[in-house]
C-alpha cells in the first residue's frame, strides 16, 4: 500500500509537469501557425510583387520559420527530459504512464514537423521563384543599359576605351556608382532604329555594335548569277565597295528585332533598376565596377547550339556561305540582332571567336527553335592554366580537368 501511495503521488506530480510542458507546445503550435499564415498567399504574390520587396518577404518568412523551429525544438526538448530525474524504485511505472499521458503531446510535435516542412519548401519555392525574377529582370536590365551604351557610343564615334572614359569621369580606372547612373540620367536613351532607306554603309555605321567593330561581313570572291543561271566567280572587290554593298543589302533585307525590343521595353532604366545592375556588376568585395566588367556589359557573345551557316549577309538568299558553324563554338556580336525581312529569320552580326571570320548567323530557326545562345560578352580566365597548342587524343586530362596534354603518371 505504501508503494502504491507514494506511486499515485509521483505520478500526480508527472501530470502537472505534462500539463505545464503542454503550454510550451500551445506556444509553439501558435508560432508554426503565424509561419503557415505567411507562407500561405507566397505563391500568387510572386507572380506581381517586385523582385526587391520579395527577397524582404522571403527573408522575413525565413526568420518566422527559424523562429517557430527554434520554438518547437525547445518544446521537443522539455518533453524528452519529463522522464528524467524519476525515482529508480518506480521508474518503470512512471515511464509506463508518462508514455501514455505524453501521447498526445507527440502527436501535435509530429504534425508540427510536418507543417514546418511544408513551410520551409513553400518559403524555399518563393525565394527561387525571387532568384529566377531577380537574374531575368537584371539580364532585361544588362540588354537595355548595353543598347544605350552602344546607341551613345555609336552617336558619338567612340572607341571601348573612350567611352569607358567618358564614364570613368574621375580617371582612377574604375566606374562609381554615381558615375554610372551619372552618364544614363544624362544619355540619349531613345535608340533610333537603323532607317530602312539609308543609303549604302548607313546600317554598319547605325546598327547597335560598337564602331571599331566594322561594318557588315565581306562578299569578296562571293559568285554572281548570269542571265543562263550559272554562278561565276567575281572579281575581287576593295574592302570599302565590300562593306557598302553588304550595308546596303543589309539594309533593304532586315528591320529591327522586335522581340528584344518588346522584352526589354518595360525595362525602364531607373536609378533604382541601375542601383542594382551596378552592383550585379561589382566584382565580389570591390565598390566599382571595373574596365573588364565593363567591357562584358558592352559587348555581347552567342554560344552556338546547333550548327549552322555563317553568311556574308544579312539575307541568307543574297549572300554567300562563308563556313558552317559548329555547335559550341564561341561568337561575339558585333551589332545588334535584325530580323530579315523576307524570311522573318533573326540575325545577328558576329565574329567567330576561333578564327576571326566575321559574318552573319541565324539567331533562331524558321520554326522558333534556338541555334545561339547569348551570354555577356567577355570570357573570363579564372585560374591560371598552360595554354597548349594541341591536345595529344592519346593525353590523359588531367584531374583536375584543366586541360591540356597531360604526362604519364
Amino acid at each position: 500500500e505504501e508503494y502504491e501511495r507514494v506511486l499515485k503521488d509521483l505520478k500526480a506530480r508527472l501530470q502537472d509537469r505534462v500539463r505545464e510542458v503542454g503550454k510550451d507546445v500551445d506556444e509553439a503550435d501558435r508560432s508554426v501557425g503565424r509561419a503557415e499564415k505567411q507562407v500561405q498567399p507566397l505563391s500568387s504574390k510572386g507572380r506581381t510583387m517586385p523582385v526587391p520587396d520579395m527577397i524582404a518577404l522571403a527573408d522575413s518568412t525565413d526568420a518566422m520559420i527559424a523562429e517557430a523551429r527554434s520554438a518547437a525544438a525547445d518544446t521537443r526538448r522539455r518533453i524528452d527530459g519529463l522522464g528524467d530525474g524519476l525515482e529508480e524504485r518506480y521508474a518503470a511505472d512512471l515511464r509506463t504512464f508518462l508514455a501514455t499521458e505524453a501521447k498526445q503531446l507527440e502527436l501535435r510535435m509530429g504534425r508540427m514537423d510536418s507543417r514546418l516542412s511544408r513551410a520551409t519548401n513553400l518559403s524555399h519555392r518563393f525565394r527561387e521563384q525571387a532568384g529566377k525574377r531577380d537574374l531575368a529582370e537584371l539580364d532585361c536590365l544588362r540588354r537595355t543599359a548595353a543598347r544605350v551604351l552602344r546607341h551613345n557610343q555609336r552617336k558619338k564615334g567612340l572607341s571601348d576605351d573612350e567611352l569607358f572614359g567618358l564614364l570613368d569621369a574621375d580617371g582612377d580606372g574604375r566606374i562609381g556608382s554615381g558615375e554610372f547612373l551619372g552618364f544614363f540620367d544624362a544619355a540619349d536613351a531613345d535608340v533610333k532604329e537603323p532607317d530602312l532607306e539609308a543609303g549604302p554603309g548607313d546600317v554598319a555605321a547605325g546598327g547597335e555594335g560598337p564602331v571599331e567593330n566594322g561594318g557588315a561581313g565581306e562578299r569578296a570572291g562571293t559568285g554572281e548569277e548570269e542571265g543562263d543561271g550559272k554562278r561565276t566567280e567575281s572579281p575581287e572587290v576593295p574592302k570599302e565597295a565590300e562593306q557598302a554593298e553588304q550595308a546596303d543589302a543589309a539594309s533593304k533585307a532586315c528591320r529591327p528585332q522586335q522581340g528584344i525590343q518588346e522584352q526589354d521595353k518595360d525595362m525602364e532604366l531607373t536609378a533604382e533598376g541601375l542601383s542594382r545592375l551596378f552592383s550585379h556588376l561589382v566584382d565580389d568585395g570591390a565598390a566599382a565596377v571595373s574596365r573588364e566588367a565593363f567591357l562584358c556589359l558592352l559587348h555581347v557573345c552567342y554560344r552556338v547550339l546547333h550548327g549552322g551557316a555563317l553568311t556574308s549577309g544579312a539575307s541568307p538568299e543574297e549572300s554567300s556561305a562563308l563556313r558552317r558553324l559548329k555547335a559550341g563554338e564561341a561568337l561575339e556580336g558585333l551589332q545588334d540582332p535584325l530580323r530579315e525581312a523576307s524570311s522573318g529569320l533573326l540575325r545577328v552580326r558576329v565574329r567567330a571567336l576561333a578564327d576571326g571570320a566575321e559574318g552573319w548567323a541565324t539567331l533562331t530557326g524558321s520554326e522558333g527553335s534556338a541555334l545561339l545562345r547569348e551570354g555577356e560578352g567577355l570570357l573570363r580566365a579564372l585560374r591560371e592554366a598552360a595554354l597548349e597548342p594541341a591536345l595529344e587524343p592519346s593525353a590523359p586530362a588531367a584531374a583536375d580537368g584543366s586541360g591540356g596534354g597531360g604526362g604519364a603518371a
